[in-house]
């Protein structure tokens, strides 16, 4: 979308998902999020902008914040229901800390399988 000469959001339609490995929500706890771009005519995943994956760890050895640095993500299934659009996939790899302690601190392996509702627009 342009706003005069500046793009205000990236193409396709962006969808963006955060979990916590629990059944209350605990703000005080690890989450992950993960971000992407499907194609608005072929539901594809685009390549530009790339996926994200973020893991935030509030406490204990693994503290600090983790982005995704190798690995892939691959959409199985995207079923249209009006304005919904309902994506499966899966996202696996390494995720690497970022910030100033990036240097610090394990690589972390991951797999996560989604199954989400998202608005189209």
């Amino acid at each position: 979308m342009m706003l005069g000469s500046v793009n205000i959001a990236p193409p396709g339609i962006l969808v963006s998902m955060a979990s916590q490995p629990s059944i209350k929500p605990d703000p005080s706890g690890a989450y992950i999020k993960i971000t992407f771009s499907v194609d608005e005519d072929d539901y594809k995943l685009l390549e530009s902008p790339p996926f994200e994956v973020m893991y935030t760890v509030r406490d204990g050895a693994l503290a600090g914040e983790y982005q995704h640095a190798s690995g892939s993500l691959a959409i199985q299934s995207v079923e249209p229901e009006g304005d919904i659009l309902k994506v499966s996939g899966k996202a696996s790899g390494t995720l690497a800390r970022t910030g100033r302690n990036k240097d610090a601190g394990p690589e972390l392996d991951y797999e996560a399988n989604f199954v989400v509702r998202a608005h189209r627009h």
